[in-house]
């Protein structure tokens, strides 16, 4: 009996040091090329790259944003963004990323009209008939969370319900409600702006 123990001791103990080893980040001893951009997204997944700047000292410190685009204009007409000292102007800048990943569909948040033709092809003379069609864009709740960049070490992890819900230029497909710059700049100025010993 004491045997059976020892080895189920002995088991939970090896599984326990497999799972740390498998649910550490991978450290990559290098910066991407550019301060922004894909590269980074390696982050949100498992990577730390060691060579990014810690996360310490005076703010703010530099962030790079993926996930929860808005859907139409919007945004981009929305005066309260995040202010240009948030983003980084070299790699070895960075120290900080924010992942927004889909959580949950909630309610339709608008109609969009999708303008289309009933003929694509009609007869010489004749005027295509113009439809009013809509797709719904869909209120989306993220799951937002902030890492540094250099250790991958999780600052802080936030739901979001996305509140840019304006239409696209050209609906098509699953639309989703995008996290807007003010909401950006709401969520993330206590970890960008602050200053840490």
């Amino acid at each position: 009996m004491r045997t059976w123990l020892l080895l189920g001791a002995v088991a939970v103990l090896v599984a326990g040091g497999i799972w740390y080893v498998v649910s550490l980040p991978t450290k990559v001893d290098r910066l991407p090329a550019q301060a922004y951009g894909k590269d980074w997204y390696a982050v949100c997944e498992d990577t730390a790259y060691t060579k990014a700047a810690p996360y310490e000292g005076r703010g703010p410190h530099e962030i790079v944003i993926f996930g929860a685009p808005g859907g139409g204009a919007g945004d981009v007409a929305e005066s309260d963004k995040p202010p240009a000292t948030w983003q980084p102007r070299r790699p070895e800048q960075v120290t900080l990323v924010a992942c927004a990943e889909f959580e949950d569909l909630l309610d339709v948040a608008a109609e969009c009209p999708v303008g289309g033709r009933r003929s694509l092809y009609p007869t010489f003379g004749s005027r295509p008939e113009r439809t009013t069609a809509t797709l719904s864009l869909w209120r989306t709740a993220y799951k937002v969370t902030v890492y540094e960049a250099r250790t991958r070490d999780e600052v802080a992890s936030m739901d979001v319900t996305g509140q840019d819900t304006s239409c696209p230029y050209s609906p098509s497909g699953l639309m989703r409600s995008g996290i807007s710059s003010a909401q950006w700049k709401r969520l993330l100025a206590r970890y960008v702006e602050a200053d840490r010993d």
